[in-house]
């Protein structure tokens, strides 16, 4: 199954407040007006219709369950269709919005596993949006050893976890959940980073978290972020983070 997602959505379209929060009602923007991509968008006749689609595609990604991949709340990709419904853009615009864009190299696809893609929510289960439920026995857990056939078993990359391999809405998420990370955080060792958010939630039994799809999702983000032991940096690196730390200094000496 062929999903959408926005490529380098935490380079573009997260900053470190965004990151801190769980459920966005706003989303930062890039204002650049004179790259290749922009130019070539607007040239088409009906550009400014699909630079339009664009931006309602971006606030409608930076809404799913895993910021950047459009993936509507049960798991099931968007599409055209889909996308135009809930925007309210005409379909024909929006379907040709979103060749462009994917030609242009805005928008990437990706596959999803076909067996349990669509996610249908569980009775009492959170909402996939990202919603907090006051009860933590809404969770569930996914198969308990005792009561053989009474959920699916944890993914095996979650078998060595305690906590999230008894966690059902992670295990049933899993599978999408893991094709749109590697996708969105390549310079991540995405198992190795899950391992360490686990052995951090087991150390901090006080702070463990409901809704784990969301804060795995901003610890790879973090991650991503964080240059690996051992990589080679170059000197448009050393520039980039320079000029960041000089942003940062003039931002906190008007505050």
């Amino acid at each position: 199954m062929t999903a959408y997602h926005i490529r380098n959505w935490d380079k573009h379209f997260e900053n470190n407040r965004s990151r801190e929060i769980k459920e966005l009602h706003w989303v930062p923007f890039p204002n650049k007006q004179d790259g290749d991509g922009y130019t070539e968008l607007l040239e088409d006749v009906d550009g400014a219709a699909h630079y339009g689609a664009w931006c309602a595609i971006v606030q409608v990604a930076s809404r799913c369950d895993v910021r950047g991949t459009l993936l509507r709340d049960t798991g099931k990709p968007h599409d055209a269709a889909s996308l135009a419904r809930m925007t309210r853009i005409r379909l024909p615009i929006m379907r040709r919005a979103m060749e462009r864009l994917v030609s242009i190299g805005w928008l990437e696809t990706y596959d999803i596993p076909q067996e349990g893609a669509v996610l249908a929510p569980q009775k009492g289960a959170p909402l996939l949006n990202g919603i907090e439920q006051n009860r933590t026995e809404e969770y569930g857990y996914c198969a308990d050893p005792k009561k053989p056939g009474s959920a699916p078993a944890a993914p095996p990359d979650l078998s060595g976890l305690e906590l999230y391999a008894a966690d059902k809405r992670l295990c049933e998420k899993w599978d999408v959940f893991k094709a749109a990370a590697l996708q969105a955080y390549p310079g991540v060792d995405l198992l190795a980073e899950v391992t360490k958010a686990h052995a951090w939630e087991t150390a901090n039994p006080t702070r463990r978290k409901r809704d784990r799809v969301r804060f795995l999702n901003q610890w790879l983000s973090r991650a991503q972020d964080q240059p690996r032991v051992g990589a080679q940096i170059s000197s448009a690196d050393v520039e980039s983070a320079r000029i960041r730390q000089e942003a940062r200094e003039a931002l906190s000496g008007h505050k």
